[in-house]
């Protein structure tokens, strides 16, 4: 029941046809593209062929953002794709710290915005910690991983990691 959603890079959408990109999401009933190397500041290059095919333009918002976090919230669709952007100096304290704090300028600005973290190297401890404040999690690199050092064989390791996932988060 939850909505599919594609992370890719701008040069895919256009090497494929943006419009056509787009009319393909919506025909699969993908719901959401995310963008990570287009600035919210150059959305409007997509948001409009994505409203035209009823697929959500998921804006990213870091700890790092500053000041830009309200604007990215206020207009956000679907849900914002937080990420930890930590100092060389941060703490695991100061890191879910710094997230809280986005997430809640994040509210501040949007209250209906759902906000997920991206919890690439996370540790389960942390991901509880996230899961206090945030509205979901998004753990592809992990699984992403495990494909890489498994191949074919990461099924079970995929299995135990998502059954110790599920289980430190209730």
């Amino acid at each position: 029941k939850a909505p599919f959603v594609i992370m890719t890079y701008a040069n895919v959408v256009f090497g494929y046809g943006t419009e056509r990109f787009l009319k393909r999401c919506q025909e699969t009933g993908i719901k959401g593209l995310l963008l990570p190397d287009v600035p919210f500041e150059e959305k409007d290059d997509f948001a409009p062929l994505c409203r035209k095919y009823g697929v959500e333009l998921i804006s990213m918002i870091a700890t790092s953002s500053g000041k830009r976090v309200r604007k990215i919230a206020s207009e956000a669709e679907g849900f914002l794709y937080g990420i930890a952007a930590p100092d060389a100096t941060d703490s695991e304290e100061d890191v879910c710290s710094k997230l809280k704090a986005m997430i809640c300028e994040a509210k501040a600005a949007n209250p209906q915005i759902p906000c997920c973290i991206d919890a690439n190297g996370f540790e389960l401890e942390q991901i509880q910690e996230v899961l206090q404040f945030a509205d979901g999690i998004v753990i592809g690199a992990p699984l992403l991983r495990l494909l890489e050092e498994k191949g074919a064989e990461a099924v079970n390791s995929i299995r135990e990691y998502i059954g110790r996932l599920k289980k430190a988060i209730g």
